[in-house]
């Protein structure tokens, strides 16, 4: 195992299961039914409130917008990718983080997430190689501001969201590649239809991502604002760090290009 590896899974922390991390440890796509009871225990699993990270639940049969919790937030809070808002808070919705998955209350005063629906849920727990989650908090002024991170490798997708007031939410994704070639510049809003749009300078990411940073622009930093920031590895060799060896990725960003039939 490359010296690399060895810092990666060190600095993210080791499964229950003896040193190797391995997909299961750090992501589950759980299906559930909701029962409109405050103490519903979703088990998937996932160590989230030792270790942290996302849950994106999402009911099936209703058109009810889709609810992202996060540890860094806490409990109860949550912002939804079906629309621009500020983060709302709702003590019926998730109530806690727990070392096997989360638990819900009722889930119906603002958030859908406990109603008599059926659900999809989908957490990704931080891990190196894989994915962080990162609030922070700008002062205004204007100029850079560097936002850490622990993935330990370029980031290949990354999601920023504005918490203390609407705005857009801006992802970012290192296959985009136009119209601007620094893909750090070319967004998408995950509320539209809209085609990719891009920044023409560095006002919003100003520079490449790092295995360590996101450096941002004039366009976050102008204003007094409270944010969440999801970062997923792109799967490169320096994710290559799970496994039985502690050789293998198991996250990839990519595109594709349907030919309209």
């Amino acid at each position: 195992m490359t010296n690399i590896r060895n810092a990666l899974m060190q600095a993210a922390g080791t499964a229950a299961s003896g040193g190797s991390v391995y997909v299961e440890d750090v992501f589950s796509t759980f299906l559930y039914t909701g029962n409109n009871t405050a103490g519903n225990a979703i088990n998937n699993g996932l160590d989230l409130s030792g270790e942290g990270g996302l849950v994106w639940i999402k009911a099936r049969n209703a058109t009810d917008n889709p609810c992202l919790f996060d540890t860094e937030r806490g409990v109860t809070k949550f912002v939804s990718s079906g629309n621009n808002n500020a983060e709302s808070t709702d003590a019926n919705s998730l109530t806690s983080f727990n070392n096997n998955g989360f638990t819900l209350g009722t889930g119906w005063t603002i958030a859908s997430v406990n109603y008599t629906y059926d659900y999809a849920s989908w957490s990704f727990r931080k891990q190196a190689g894989f994915f962080d989650v990162v609030k922070f908090s700008t002062t205004g002024g204007g100029g850079t501001q560097a936002v850490s991170h622990s993935l330990g490798s370029i980031p290949g997708f990354i999601i920023i969201k504005k918490t203390s007031a609407a705005q857009s939410w801006f992802t970012f994704h290192k296959s985009v590649t136009s119209p601007n070639s620094n893909w750090w510049r070319n967004f998408s809003d995950l509320t539209t239809a809209a085609f990719d749009d891009y920044f023409s300078d560095d006002s919003a990411i100003n520079s490449a991502p790092t295995a360590t940073t996101v450096t941002l622009g004039s366009y976050f930093t102008g204003g007094t604002a409270d944010y969440v920031m999801y970062v997923f590895a792109e799967g490169g060799s320096d994710d290559q760090i799970f496994g039985d060896d502690g050789d293998e990725a198991i996250i990839k960003t990519g595109s594709l290009t349907t030919d309209g039939n």
